[in-house]
């Protein structure tokens, strides 16, 4: 369950930072938004920088998972 618990902080996160911008929300906005405590969500991201850094560890992931597909389609080169 703590993953779905850290999936959800991260898309929260995500959303408000898109639509206030990073250094107008902190971790008690977050945290309200998800009706949970602080602490709760300072269990899974210590401050606001390491929840920004799986933010964008996760955007590259799903990069990657892109990049993979668009390499797997069949090439056109032989046509």
């Amino acid at each position: 369950m703590p993953n779905n618990k850290r999936q959800s902080i991260i898309n929260t996160s995500i959303k408000l930072f898109n639509s206030k911008g990073f250094g107008a929300v902190n971790l008690f906005e977050i945290a309200g938004k998800l009706k949970m405590s602080r602490g709760n969500v300072s269990y899974h991201f210590k401050d606001k920088e390491q929840l920004l850094q799986a933010i964008a560890l996760e955007m590259w992931q799903q990069l990657e998972v892109t990049r993979n597909k668009s390499r797997q389609l069949p090439s056109f080169e032989n046509l």
